[in-house]
């Protein structure tokens, strides 16, 4: 569970902290997740492990927008098969992944079992570990 820290307001911006963590990625070739049982979801195979720092996020109320960008470090990976490739979270992210999460303050509609729903968007990008070849 990630707990927030609300910290105080900066003009129209407001500040979160996000604590340290860890997750781990699992891969289940025959998915039976049910959203509302969490825990059905590390089903299947761990294939990474991931750690994330603390973190800062900013909310800002003029144009209805939550944004944060994180850099995750991978600590453990192991091979998975995927129609029929083999992939690595070492091989596609070896140092890790730069997250970058947008939330707008705008709810929509709320879907069937859901008591609020807000627009999400957001992007990855892999980290090159230490040594690699970058060019």
């Amino acid at each position: 569970m990630l707990s927030i820290s609300f910290l105080s307001n900066n003009g129209d911006i407001a500040l979160f902290l996000g604590p340290a963590g860890a997750y781990d990625i699992y891969y289940n070739p025959t998915p039976q997740g049910d959203w509302s049982n969490p825990d059905t979801f590390s089903a299947g195979h761990l294939i990474a492990h991931f750690k994330r720092p603390e973190f800062l996020s900013l909310q800002f109320d003029s144009f209805s927008f939550i944004q944060h960008a994180i850099t995750e470090t991978l600590l453990y990976s192991r091979d998975f098969t995927f129609n029929g490739h083999k992939y690595n979270f070492q091989e596609l992210t070896p140092g890790g992944i730069t997250l970058y999460n947008y939330l707008s303050n705008t709810p929509l509609p709320p879907a069937a079992g859901f008591a609020l729903v807000l627009p999400y968007a957001g992007n990855g990008v892999a980290v090159a570990s230490e040594g690699q070849d970058q060019q």
